[in-house]
């Protein structure tokens, strides 16, 4: 038998050890529920802002090893002393203390990619002064040249394998809506609105590209995603289809040249 238990607080009674652990665990059990089949990545938030010439980190949620992590406050990260290429990793920490088990964060510059336990938030070619990390177009994302953070290999969980930001996906959805003639292509069209709604899957993304760019990969990792969405941008066709009135009568439809038109 399966129950679900609803602790009762009522005025006179004494507070009890399991009210009390009845009351923390159930929000993180719906969470780790609600969660289950999504892979470790972010979760929501951890974003990057440039506060008085400083790095802000935001509060966040974060997925490790089918635990979720929750940061509660933004923090300020001080820039790198010398110039030089860095990453901006999240370090988990599993620490004692007393009675307590817990999960400790930190996020540092540092000079090599993430290792285990360790999670990529940019990396930013520091050649000293003032950084940014704003993007106004899709093509912004990858710059190594001018003190700007590249997010491209942030992990960003999603059901059963991390994906690509979804402000990657956002411009990538505009750049593809101004695509001429792309009212006549329903496979794109419905995947640039989805993109600029920001509920694209990772399974949707990757059906994407394979169909548009004609492969059969299971999986692309981030930077992959990204190269092979700006091929789709730069060399876009819409797929179009041309019935023939002899397969009209037939009910026998022919798919024709991606560069051919409706024909009736």
């Amino acid at each position: 038998m399966i129950n679900n238990k609803f602790p009762k607080f009522i005025k006179g009674n004494v507070l009890t050890r399991e009210l009390l652990e009845e009351v923390r665990d159930y929000p993180i059990d719906a969470f780790n529920t609600f969660l289950y089949d999504y892979s470790d990545g972010i979760i929501k938030g951890f974003e990057l802002n440039i506060v008085d010439e400083e790095l802000e980190i935001s509060e966040g949620i974060f997925k490790l090893d089918n635990k979720l992590f929750i940061k509660k406050d933004k923090n300020i990260l001080l820039l790198p002393e010398n110039p030089g290429f860095y990453y901006i990793n999240m370090i988990f920490t599993n620490k004692k203390d007393g009675d307590f088990d817990f999960l400790s964060l930190d996020i540092v510059f540092s000079s090599t990619k993430a290792k285990k336990n360790e999670y990529e938030l940019g990396r930013i070619n520091y050649i000293g002064g003032k950084i940014h990390c704003s993007n106004n177009a899709f093509e912004d994302f990858i710059k190594y040249d001018s003190n700007h953070i590249e997010i491209i290999n942030v992990k960003y969980a999603d059901i059963g394998k991390y994906k690509i930001s979804n402000e990657v996906l956002y411009f990538f959805g505009k750049a593809l809506l101004k695509k001429k003639m792309i009212e006549y292509s329903p496979l794109d069209l419905n995947f640039a609105l989805q993109a600029v709604n920001k509920t694209v899957t990772s399974d949707l993304l990757i059906q994407y590209i394979n169909l548009k760019l004609g492969k059969d990969n299971d999986f692309y990792s981030n930077e992959e995603v990204y190269n092979e969405l700006k091929k789709i941008l730069h060399n876009f066709k819409p797929l179009r289809y041309t019935i023939e009135k002899d397969s009209l009568e037939n009910n026998n439809f022919a798919k024709l040249d991606q560069n051919q038109i409706f024909v009736t």
